[in-house]
């Protein structure tokens, strides 16, 4: 080993001993050892000033340095020996001496955070804005470590607080021409806010670092981990920064990171610091997290969201089919939300004309949940009559309907459900059928009650029937009754063999309905709808028997049936077998009670002569009829007192005076009644 290898290795193990013996005997006190390191740089790394100041006095090159550089200095303020420094400096060290990357002893005492040695090299009159191939000056790297005192120090000595790469004439060289950041961002990124903070009263530009990309980026990243007590503090500093965005990714703003990340304080914090909450509503990431919570029902979370986002209440989903937060909450069940959505501005109408709304309504419809329904449509009234988008179409109330939830329907109804409408659907008629053949009466009433015009619906299938065809046939006359009340056309016949609800009710013998039929509205003497004629025109069957004339004359049932009949002038008129009038059969069977009921509530006598049909008596049939029983003669009598009208209107062909055959036949029976009859009509028939 030569001896200048020996003298390095003695440096290096601090043989101060022999060192001194080495350089004594003239060793070479410049010599490199195999990676180019004198033996002072190897004295100042360690800190040996004993070694340092005995190599200096036998003159060692003070600012001797390595390839890259570095110098006894650089190494002795890299490792904070403030001593060797100093002795260095001394010994006329270039204070500003630097690396081929710019790098001075300055630089790196102030990245070590060695205040002293920073503060001996600047009595020295270091460069305290001495900047490096990257721009850098040694308050970027006091600050970027954190060493707030050495940058007070370098802040004391006039170092730039807002250093950059364009360096003032007589400070360091500008090495480079590519920007760098400011102390401050510097500060902020790396999370020294108390240096961040002392820089700021140092006058540092806090706009300028608002606007660095790693600022914001920094800022994004603490809204994402929720430091809000950094967040505080950073944008007591910055407070335009509240609406910073994160430069990669799609360029989240704060306030929309807060957001999507479930951190609301954060976010509350920065509306306080000035946030922009309209732009954050537009965002798809902002307006998808929202669409989440109504999904989940998160409503408190909600609720806090839109008192800071008002604007966002009609926010909608970007993926899928766009469904807004209404419509999700709805769609989901979470009716709370739903309100608390309308309380803040939501629109309603928009979410009543999706299909997702309207089959969810239909499906609670169809389900019965009426305090689900009620409370859905108490926010959304014109949704009464939505409908299906799926199947058919069904309304909300035909659904309500034909699932048999009437509750449901006349609830619909109170909203607003169009009725009518429903009543020409096929699937309200059938069900509305099917009830009257089964006999629900209650069900009907009620269901007829919401729907007046429903009681002339038809089965779409099958024959057609009415409801109230169906009731008869099905013997529930209370229903049919009921029917009635609510105007069930009595006139419509069953499309399967013509007959009229009448008919049907006569061949059952069911007097009572019979009667009620017979009070409605309708052509009484219809036998059948071969023939359909104008109201109040005959019709009659092949023999001219007319249901009203069976009634009158083949039951014993005709009380009350007479008093509806002798209001019909039309049924009276009808024609019977052998020409004869529904009047002139009840003459002829005898029945003086129906004749008389007739003739006095009608008023009309010529109703009940047969003009056409004459006996060998020359008299009309009414009286022939009449008097062959032994209470004719009281009817005739009857009759003659109270219009002689009628007499002139009987006459017989052969041209003799009706009055002389009523005469002659009546006092054949019972000569006493001459004496009864009016002077007039006594006397014509005497001298006729």
């Amino acid at each position: 080993m030569s001896d200048g290898a020996r003298l390095c290795q003695a440096v290096r193990d601090n043989r101060f001993a022999e060192v001194q013996q080495l350089v004594s005997s003239g060793t070479d006190v410049n010599a490199e050892d195999e990676n180019g390191n004198t033996p002072l740089i190897l004295a100042a790394e360690i800190g040996h000033k004993e070694t340092v100041e005995l190599l200096l006095q036998h003159k060692a090159q003070v600012d001797a340095a390595k390839k890259n550089g570095r110098t006894p200095l650089f190494i002795a303020a890299l490792n904070g020996h403030k001593e060797t420094v100093e002795l260095l400096l001394q010994h006329k060290a270039q204070v500003d001496a630097a690396k081929k990357d710019g790098w001075t002893p300055l630089h790196i005492a102030a990245m070590n955070g060695h205040k002293e040695t920073v503060e001996l090299l600047l009595q020295h009159k270091a460069q305290v804005d001495a900047a490096n191939e990257d721009g850098r000056t040694p308050l970027h790297f006091a600050v970027m470590y954190g060493h707030i005192e050495t940058a007070e120090r370098l802040l004391q000595h006039g170092a730039r607080v807002d250093v950059s790469d364009k360096n003032k004439p007589g400070k360091a060289q500008v090495l480079h021409t590519r920007e760098v950041e400011s102390p401050f961002s510097i500060a902020i990124t790396a999370g020294h806010l108390d240096m961040a903070e002392m820089l700021l009263e140092h006058g540092a530009d806090v706009e300028a670092a608002c606007q660095r990309a790693s600022v914001q980026n920094w800022l994004c990243s603490k809204c994402h981990s929720d430091d809000i007590d950094i967040m505080r503090k950073a944008l007591t500093m910055m407070p335009s920064a509240a609406n910073a965005a994160q430069t990669q990714d799609d360029g989240e703003s704060l306030f929309g990171i807060a957001i999507t990340a479930g951190h609301l304080d954060m976010a509350e914090m920065l509306l306080e610091h000035g946030a922009d909450v309209e732009a954050a509503c537009q965002r798809a990431s902002v307006q998808n997290w929202l669409c989440s919570k109504c999904h989940s029902g998160d409503i408190d979370i909600m609720r806090k969201a839109l008192t800071m986002m008002p604007s966002a209440a009609n926010a909608a989903q970007t993926q899928g089919d766009g469904e807004s937060l209404f419509g999700i909450a709805i769609t989901a069940g979470h009716l709370d939300m739903a309100e608390m959505l309308l309380e803040h501005g939501a629109d309603v109408e928009a979410a009543c004309q999706r299909a997702s709304v309207q089959n969810w309504l239909c499906s609670k419809c169809h389900s019965g949940n009426i305090d689900i329904m009620r409370k859905a449509l108490t926010m959304m009234p014109s949704a009464a009559n939505a409908a299906q988008t799926q199947d058919d179409g069904e309304s909300l109330f035909g659904i309500a309907i034909t699932a048999g939830h009437l509750d449901m329907a006349e609830m619909l109804l109170e909203h607003g459900a169009d009725v009518e409408a429903a009543c020409q659907r096929a699937s309200v008629q059938n069900w509305l059928c099917s009830k009257c053949h089964s006999g629900d009466i209650d069900i009907m009433r009620k269901a007829l009650t919401m729907m007046p015009s429903a009681a002339n619906a038809a089965q779409t299938q099958g024959d057609g029937e009415s409801l109230f065809g169906i009731a008869i046939t099905a013997g529930h006359l209370d229903m049919a009754e009921m029917l009635l009340e609510h105007g069930a056309d009595v006139e419509r016949p069953r499309v399967s063999d013509g007959k009229f609800p009448l008919q049907l009710v006569y061949e059952k013998e069911q007097w009572e309905t019979f009667v009620r039929l017979l009070r409605a509205p309708f052509h009484l003497s219809a036998a059948s709808i071969r023939e359909v004629v104008h109201r109040y025109h005959v019709q009659h069957e092949g023999l001219g028997r007319t249901l009203l004339w069976h009634t009158l004359v083949m039951t014993d049932q005709y009380k009350e049936i007479v008093e509806v009949l002798a209001s019909q002038m039309s049924s009276l008129r009808a024609v019977q077998d052998e020409h004869q009038r529904p009047a002139y059969a009840i003459a002829s069977s005898g029945m003086r009670s129906v004749l008389d009921d007739i003739t006095l509530i009608c008023g009309r006598f010529e109703l009940l002569s047969s003009p056409d049909q004459a006996d060998h008596r020359s008299a009309t049939c009414l009286v022939y009829r009449a008097v062959d029983r032994p209470e004719g003669t009281e009817v005739v009598l009857k009759l003659m007192k109270q219009e002689d009208q009628f007499l002139r209107e009987i006459k017989s062909r052969n041209g003799l005076d009706p009055a002389f055959v009523v005469l002659l036949t009546v006092t054949s029976e019972d000569p006493g009644v001459a004496q009864r009859l009016p002077g007039d009509l006594a006397r014509r028939g005497l001298q006729a």
